[in-house]
């Protein structure tokens, strides 16, 4: 069965560890370590340990990496 989308591209990841901006909700934004990755297509890719205790599930689309003075997403928003 052949998809209507495309051919896939290519996913990189950040590595478990890695300090991120969460780019979800209202500024300032928080920001935490990526906690697990998480391959499985039907959940959000990444579980971040926010430094103010919370946990998010976030696409790579919802954060940047810590050090990116442009605050530049890990990923793009797929289409609808």
């Amino acid at each position: 069965m052949t998809s209507s989308r495309g051919p896939a591209l290519p996913l990189r990841l950040v590595a478990a560890g890695t300090r991120v901006v969460v780019l979800k909700g209202p500024a300032p934004h928080v920001t935490g370590v990526v906690r697990e990755v998480r391959l499985e297509p039907h959940l959000r890719t990444y579980v971040v340990t926010c430094d103010d205790g919370t946990t998010v599930y976030a696409s790579g689309y919802d954060l940047a990496h810590e050090g990116d003075l442009g605050i530049t997403p890990l990923a793009p928003r797929p289409a609808d």
